[in-house]
């Protein structure tokens, strides 16, 4: 077939705007201040409300040295960092904690700017993910509709759990859970144990040379759920409720004093983690819809109630950004997320 100039013409413009794209994907990746690392809210929502509304949903960037961790992808997360002039492939490791689109509506997204497409061998990512993303046998997993893409075993990929766990590949090899996993500069993640419902979710610990941050997931409060995030600096906690147990809830709150919810945190468990380990800061997000318009207030209340304890209270917003100097164990700056 004969092409005409014009079509020539569109052709090598083309490749030239192919070899732009690969150049931003071939750029060397970030590298931040060794005493420096930097925590950033990519979504502070959870619940399917505000998913369908557009909003970002999800966990937090963590940046240090020469490692983008990207925890959570949600639903509308990596539009929303690209939005805010983030480049997605400064991305190097990507953990997950369920399989809920909340948590991991965008996680081929975040793999995919991980592995840098694929068309990069400059690519030393690593993938960890909860057992439940990666049992593509069990039907009770893959009827949520959320597993890891087989392309994310192109990098070092994990199942990361609180107690060893075997679970079926696509091609039928079987993977058995770890209980910690070493990334790179220094950042080594521990499994912690979280309970939602049916769905098996993995909390983390992250361990840096600045300190030791703790990321619940969703979880409900449980007798010992503090024992696995003893020693953190940091806790990052996921309140999707202050109290509602179900939609029967809506009639009111009930008599005497309230009790943790079910399958989620909510503020009472959140309490009683914040008590039981006096974090130096605890951050909470993951708002559902019924209370994300109340954020200011819930962090009010919740540093009236810890006035004097030490703990730096911070109710996240979206693209909150917390930088710490030299250690953990100090307050951060917040400010706004720089890209």
């Amino acid at each position: 077939m004969d092409l005409s100039s014009l079509e020539l013409e569109q052709f090598e413009r083309e490749h030239d705007d192919y070899q732009r794209i690969l150049e931003t994907i071939r750029r060397a990746p970030r590298q931040f201040h060794p005493d420096e690392l930097e925590l950033v809210c990519i979504g502070n929502t959870g619940g399917a409300a505000n998913v369908v509304h557009g909003r970002p949903s999800g966990g937090f960037l963590l940046r240090h040295r020469r490692r983008t961790l990207i925890v959570d992808p949600g639903d509308n997360t990596i539009a929303f960092l690209v939005s805010l002039g983030f480049n997605p492939y400064e991305i190097t490791d990507v953990l997950a904690s369920h399989a809920h689109n909340d948590h991991v509506g965008d996680l081929s997204l975040a793999v995919s700017a991980a592995i840098n497409l694929g068309l990069s061998v400059n690519c030393d990512s690593r993938i960890v993910v909860s057992p439940s993303l990666i049992d593509y046998t069990n039907p009770a997993a893959t009827r949520l509709g959320f597993t890891l893409p087989a392309y994310s075993w192109e990098a070092h990929v994990r199942s990361l759990y609180h107690r060893e766990l075997q679970t079926e590949r696509f091609d039928g090899e079987v993977i058995t859970s770890v209980p910690d996993m070493f990334l790179a500069d220094g950042i080594r993640v521990f499994a912690s144990e979280a309970r939602h419902g049916q769905v098996l979710v993995t909390g983390f610990v992250i361990e840096t040379a600045l300190g030791r941050i703790g990321y619940t997931s969703d979880t409900e409060y449980f007798e010992g759920l503090s024992d696995w995030f003893r020693g953190v600096d940091v806790l990052w906690m996921n309140m999707n409720t202050l109290s509602l147990n179900s939609l029967s809830a809506v009639n009111g709150l009930p008599d005497g004093p309230l009790h943790p919810t079910h399958n989620h945190l909510g503020y009472v468990g959140a309490c009683l983690l914040i008590d039981e380990l006096r974090p130096k800061t605890a951050v909470i997000s993951h708002f559902g819809a019924q209370i994300v318009g109340q954020r200011d207030r819930i962090e009010a209340m919740l540093r009236t109630r810890f006035a004097g304890s030490g703990v730096a209270i911070h109710c996240a917003e979206n693209a909150d950004s917390y930088a710490f100097r030299k250690t953990l164990s100090e307050p951060p700056l917040r400010r706004e997320f720089r890209p």
